[in-house]
């Protein structure tokens, strides 16, 4: 009888990348919620060679621009791209995120 592998053990997913619009940053100088405590190993916790990008707006309303900034200086490798408008939600305007997708995707095809 042929067992079913992918049954009994699921294949690892591989993340081609990380992408987070306007993410508020929990700890000092961020914002400070009961329910998450910040993470001082924040940058070492997140999985290595996966690529990470953040996405922030100047005219964001809901999450401060600072909070970006604080997450380059946690995050060294993360690409940060800021854009000039767009609010809390880029107008639903997610071509800067499908770029760098495109991008990363093209840069995989031609390895």
């Amino acid at each position: 009888m042929q067992h079913c592998v992918l049954a009994e053990r699921p294949p690892i997913p591989r993340l081609g990348g990380i992408f987070l619009i306007a993410p508020p940053f929990i700890g000092d100088g961020g914002w400070a919620i009961d329910d998450i405590a910040p993470r001082a190993d924040l940058s070492e916790r997140l999985p290595t060679g996966v690529p990470l990008f953040f996405y922030h707006a100047k005219d964001d309303d809901t999450v401060p621009i600072a909070h970006v900034h604080l997450y380059a200086k946690a995050i060294h490798r993360a690409v940060v791209r800021i854009l000039e408008s767009g609010g809390h939600q880029l107008e639903n305007d997610s071509s800067e995120v499908a770029r760098d997708i495109h991008s990363l995707r093209s840069s995989e095809n031609n390895e």
